[in-house]
């Protein structure tokens, strides 16, 4: 493989680097997100990777759009969509600068947000806010800096990760339906390692 993204490295095995498993805040979003009539509601998973959540909200009836820089993650996704009798758009893109289309009922990431840099990170949520639905919800699972915890085995030099309450901030004005704070345990690229993390939900007023 002649790829500069080293993404496209981690997703090239058969195996999926993350696992196959959908991510925690995923449940919390199916069970808050209500359907609208004989609508489904559009969600888009920013940095998808090889599109373990984007497929369990496509099978839990979303129409879901993933979006990621890596063409072979996003291959994956298809492939297993495919196996799994559903659809997912998928779109090939940088969560840094890509411009969302349309107004999304949820916007859901989990632990791609960090590679957004400080400086341009307000507006990325600006941008996303503006691009949400009336009364839709934004769904993120972001990596904290955390003095106590030394740099992730696979961390990359892009990577950027959010100050404690950070996160929440950008919220103060959206009702912050579940919020938490916590050490997790990973295991990505099969090497044990903790990372410090937020993850939330809040709903547009």
């Amino acid at each position: 493989m002649t790829s500069d993204n080293p993404h496209d490295h981690r997703y090239a095995g058969a195996e999926y680097y993350w696992g196959e498993g959908r991510s925690a805040l995923c449940d919390r979003v199916n069970i808050i997100a209500q359907p609208r009539g004989f609508r489904k509601l559009t969600l888009i998973d920013l940095g998808s990777g090889e599109g373990r959540d984007a497929l369990y909200f496509a099978r839990s009836g979303f129409d879901v759009t993933a979006l990621d820089t890596s063409p072979v993650g996003l291959d994956k996704t298809r492939e297993k969509a495919g196996e799994m009798g559903v659809e997912v758009n998928t779109v090939t893109a940088s969560i840094i600068d890509y411009g969302l289309r349309w107004h999304y009922d949820v916007i859901f990431s989990s632990g791609a947000l960090h590679y957004i840099p400080e400086t341009v990170r307000p507006a990325r949520f600006r941008h996303f806010r503006e691009h949400t639905a009336p009364d839709g919800l934004h769904a993120f699972t972001v990596i904290v800096r955390d003095p106590n915890l030394g740099a992730a085995p696979d961390a990359e030099p892009n990577a950027y990760l959010f100050e404690p309450g950070e996160l929440l901030a950008y919220y103060d004005d959206w009702a912050v339906l579940f919020y938490k704070d916590e050490i997790i345990n990973c295991h990505s690229g099969g090497i044990p390692h903790q990372h410090a993390i937020s993850r939330i939900i809040a709903r547009r007023q």
